[in-house]
């Protein structure tokens, strides 16, 4: 009878959190990670540079306002209603961005300033949703269910991305990028997202032991608590460190769809959804390898995801056409499905504790010079360097093939061993 009851919560929390991630995973190409903000901001005249703070955006979202999400949610017993309100925030902002270009009609001078303060809001309630909506989600499973669970709810991402990537390649197919095309995408991603948010109506939300709940600290003390126990716990240090990996990857995707187009003849559609299409392949299938059936050790996903992201890269570094920019595109999806596969159950197993909101969010801080300054750099390099053209592109790659490898360290160094992440 209790099994049959387990049974029937883990199959209504996957359905909720999967039904989330999907309808999120619809909307995500169009602002995260997204080929799409490429070429839109490309078509509003930006800069490398300015190209370069959109990934940024999301990072530092994440720090400043993930801790105080941490903060004010610590004494929760029951977090299912913050994280759907959390949710709702960056849905409404989004959709706002497309209603205003609906309005205009044209692109203006203005525009990218606009673009920028939306995406700045929109940013920080994404900043703080993840940390929460994180906790959330693993504490939903027990150790033995959680990778499997996570495999379910990131491959209905990915389905989500994949779908909705093909759809971006098909409508721009015969459409210029232009004020009333964005719009009716931006709107439309903004209602998936409201409407996905209430897939959490169907989780159930187990009775944990909450560690703050009689905590009376102050903001910072609270924020200094917690960057001692991430201070002392040297295995999650090192593989916190080894999360260099992926702003590496995340600035190779920020910047070589303009490559594509600009140095190898590769058509905008293609840029645009193919290589997102592609990515979302890659994710799917590490997902399902990786997730579903459990492959490979800890350490061992860790370091062949990291083997993948420098392989895209030397890909890229290497590109001779059309099918470079496919297999990297693919390779970086395995690579960034492993990250996210692992990232939330592995730090929760290496504290030991019911409630890490702490942890994620002030993680976050600690690596925003990474997270900020890689793709930062990046973005100076390609507008400043005297080589230029496509040499400019292939020296930067080959620097953020140089980060991915040395994350290769830090991740060989963390012990799993003792601990239930090493399954």
């Amino acid at each position: 009878m209790e099994e049959c009851k387990e049974n029937r919560t883990y199959i209504l929390n996957t359905t909720g959190i999967s039904t989330v991630e999907f309808f999120w995973g619809l909307g995500l190409p169009l602002v995260l990670e997204s080929t799409f903000l490429q070429l839109f901001l490309a078509e509003l005249g930006a800069s490398n540079m300015t190209i370069g703070l959109v990934p940024t955006f999301f990072f530092i979202g994440q720090a400043c306002l993930g801790i105080v999400a941490a903060y004010q949610t610590r004494k929760l017993e029951k977090q299912r209603a913050a994280v759907i309100v959390f949710h709702l925030i960056p849905s409404v902002t989004i959709c706002l961005f497309g209603i205003y270009l609906f309005l205009i009609g044209t692109f203006m001078p203005s525009t990218i300033m606009v673009f920028f303060i939306v995406y700045i809001l929109f940013n920080a309630g994404i900043g703080i949703t993840l940390p929460v909506w994180q906790n959330y989600v693993v504490k939903l499973f027990n150790s033995k269910q959680v990778i499997p669970a996570f495999a379910i709810m990131m491959i209905s991402q990915s389905v989500g991305r994949l779908l909705s990537s093909f759809f971006i390649a098909g409508f721009f197919t015969d459409r210029e990028i232009t004020a009333s095309s964005s719009a009716s995408l931006f709107i439309l991603c903004g209602l998936l997202f409201f409407i996905g948010s209430f897939g959490f109506m169907l989780t159930h939300e187990p009775d944990l032991k909450n560690e703050h709940s009689h905590a009376e600290s102050g903001f910072f003390s609270f924020i200094a608590g917690s960057f001692r126990n991430i201070f002392k716990n040297k295995n999650l240090l090192l593989f916190l460190l080894s999360d260099i990996e992926m702003y590496a990857v995340i600035a190779a995707i920020s910047f070589y769809a303009n490559y594509a187009v600009n140095y190898h003849g590769i058509s905008a559609a293609a840029a645009a959804g193919v290589f997102v299409g592609l990515n979302y392949t890659g994710q799917i299938t590490a997902n399902i390898i990786f997730g579903t059936f459990n492959f490979l050790m800890m350490r061992n996903k860790c370091t062949f995801g990291r083997i993948c992201s420098i392989g895209g890269i030397i890909l890229l570094i290497t590109a001779s056409g059309l099918l470079s920019f496919l297999l990297a595109s693919v390779l970086f999806g395995i690579s960034r499905a492993i990250r996210s596969l692992i990232y939330a159950p592995a730090i929760r197993q290496l504290t030991g504790k019911n409630d890490i909101t702490s942890y994620y969010a002030t993680a976050a801080i600690l690596l925003l010079p990474l997270s900020t300054g890689i793709p930062l750099v990046c973005g100076k390099m390609l507008d400043s360097l005297p080589v230029g053209g496509p040499d400019g592109y292939r020296i930067v790659f080959g620097l953020l093939g140089l980060l991915s490898f040395i994350s290769i360290f830090f991740i060989r160094s963390v012990n799993f061993r003792g601990t239930t992440a090493e399954t």
